[in-house]
């Protein structure tokens, strides 16, 4: 038997969105966006990956742009 663990993050906002960070296993984190409704989570647009040695320089962009 094969199993495998993932972790899984998700940062919620109080307007119904969400993002969701996954490993996916292959070196990158993948992050899906999604909207809630009641409790009906639904993906509101195509996912987008983030190599792990890329992650360091991706949040350094992100704090310069804030």
């Amino acid at each position: 038997m094969t199993y495998s663990i993932t972790q899984e993050i998700r940062i919620h906002h109080d307007d119904g969105w969400f993002y969701q960070f996954t490993d996916d296993g292959e070196g990158s984190v993948e992050i899906t966006p999604y909207t809630t409704h009641g409790v009906e989570e639904r993906k509101s647009g195509e996912p987008f990956y983030i190599p792990k040695d890329c992650i360091d320089t991706f949040i350094r962009v992100l704090e310069q742009l804030k």
